[in-house]
């Protein structure tokens, strides 16, 4: 049987702390990572040589809006599926700079995607549960259409995919996952239908709307299936990390 290959992506805006990959070798950090920059205009801080870096702005098919919009880690995953970055690998995934890996992260995945594991989520967000059941009720209320969208976005990702929400599954959240290459695919598919067509509530942004419209689509596509969940924290904090 074939090893299937995965890739994961750490999307950073100014510093990249060593301290969050402690449990990661130079060697797996050179063939399983790679770190998206994003906002030229911030001065990058990160130790030379040791990781693998792309600025989201030099990608050969760029699109300054989404950033200037407010689309942040999306724009990220537009950027990846635009230019078939993700086509090179089984399974694909995004992570945070501000995420520590409490173990290697690496065997995890291996190991898991030997035991058949079809998504991985990540398993602590401010030191609690990181996954979620969503109440995808509350989101037709909670995630706006514009007056050119009629129908609610749930609703239009039922039209879209032809299928209903079950609601049987667990969501990731903050754009945390490793998830099969062929769904995420598909997801983007339907993701980049909706730009221009969703809007934030007044408190919020639209990243913290698609960071929610992503891990609700990607519950469904892997419900009924084995799902693994990796030890990272989402440390807010993490200047306090990196100096304990």
């Amino acid at each position: 049987m074939t090893e299937k290959t995965f890739h994961i992506f750490i999307i950073f805006h100014k510093n990249i702390y060593d301290k969050c990959y402690q449990h990661i070798s130079q060697e797996d950090l050179d063939k399983y990572f790679t770190f998206i920059a994003v906002n030229e205009k911030l001065p990058k801080s990160y130790t030379p040589n040791k990781y693998r870096i792309i600025n989201e702005w030099e990608m050969p098919n760029y699109n300054p809006e989404l950033q200037k919009n407010n689309y942040c880690e999306n724009s990220v995953l537009y950027h990846i599926f635009i230019n078939k970055i993700h086509e090179s690998y089984d399974f694909i995934g995004f992570f945070q700079y501000d995420m520590p890996f409490l173990t290697n992260v690496v065997e995890d995945v291996k190991n898991g995607l030997k035991n058949n594991i079809k998504a991985f989520y990540g398993k602590n967000l401010y030191h609690k549960p990181l996954q979620y059941v969503l109440h995808t009720d509350n989101y037709n209320k909670y995630i706006k259409s514009n007056e050119s969208e009629c129908l609610p976005i749930l609703e239009y990702y039922e039209t879209y995919f032809y299928k209903k929400i079950l609601k049987k599954s667990i969501y990731p959240y903050c754009n945390t996952y490793i998830i099969e290459t062929t769904i995420f695919g598909k997801i983007m598919s339907w993701i980049i239908t909706t730009y221009g067509k969703v809007k934030a509530n007044d408190n919020d942004i639209l990243a913290c709307v698609y960071e929610r419209l992503m891990g609700i689509a990607i519950g469904e596509e892997n419900t009924f299936k084995k799902i693994e969940l990796i030890d990272i924290l989402h440390d807010r904090n993490i200047n306090v990390f990196v100096k304990q």
